[in-house]
């Protein structure tokens, strides 16, 4: 039995050839980026569920219930194109991520110095409660998005932020995007999640808006809750709540800074 299987592999080292370990790469390279996807998401419930009918599926064939398998075959494929259906948006991000991650990307960053002039236009929206929501461009582009909102191209300023988002100001109650160290546009209004009915329970529009926001590209997005003065993040469609200033700025130094 040893011998045997001493010989098989020799065999498969013998004839492993280049082209079986770009297969092997790219297929660790899928995986990843399926397991990637699914983690922390409702994709994990679907997927189970999808295994279970497609198990089915295979005990018809096993035992041969002809009318039990048309119904699970015509649910395996129907599901499939439900799946592109309910994770468009997600599907969406991670492809517009993927492509602006590319080497030849150029990467939109900003400033330490304007790092710590938005931190301090934070801290007192926190401390006053004033409802804000920043949106970081970076390498997925939303330029689709600047003309939803009212266009200033001004230079980043404590002041500005805080009077943008004064709740009697009209350019209030929109998300402010921010891009090569510029305040692109103001009072943009920004899309919300499909299953916003769902998550409308714990979640306002703000909040709402960030997460789909950056579920669809790869921005970063600031919200400051206008009824506690809580400061969160959105990234990747996951909201991260109860920062301070410090934890902000760490936050922000890591994944925006310019060198």
């Amino acid at each position: 039995m040893f011998n045997s299987f001493y010989s098989t592999l020799i065999n498969l080292i013998q004839n492993f050839r280049v082209t079986d370990m770009i297969d092997i790469i790219l297929l660790t390279i899928f995986i990843y980026y399926i397991l990637k996807f699914l983690k922390g998401s409702k994709a994990t419930q679907i997927i189970a569920g999808l295994l279970v009918i497609i198990f089915l599926y295979l005990i018809s064939l096993v035992f041969k219930l002809y009318a039990f398998n048309w119904l699970m075959n015509f649910i395996i494929t129907y599901s499939i194109f439900g799946l592109i259906v309910i994770f468009s948006d997600e599907i969406k991000g991670y492809l517009a991520s993927i492509g602006a991650n590319l080497p030849f990307q150029k990467k939109i960053q900003t400033s330490k110095k304007n790092i710590d002039k938005i931190l301090d236009a934070v801290d007192i929206m926190s401390k006053e409660k004033i409802g804000a929501l920043i949106v970081f461009e970076r390498n997925v582009s939303l330029e689709e998005f600047y003309n939803k909102g009212v266009c200033l191209d001004a230079k980043i300023s404590k002041r500005l932020l805080i009077s943008i988002f004064y709740k009697n100001n009209p350019l209030h109650d929109g998300a402010v995007i921010i891009s090569n160290d510029k305040i692109k546009t103001a009072s943009v209004i920004l899309p919300l999640p499909s299953d916003i009915v769902e998550k409308r329970k714990n979640y306002g529009t703000r909040h709402l808006s960030a997460i789909s926001i950056t579920k669809i590209t790869d921005a970063l997005v600031v919200v400051v809750s206008e009824e506690t003065g809580i400061i969160s993040i959105a990234e990747r469609g996951n909201m991260m709540r109860n920062f301070t200033i410090k934890s902000l700025k760490d936050l922000l130094l890591k994944e925006l800074k310019s060198e």
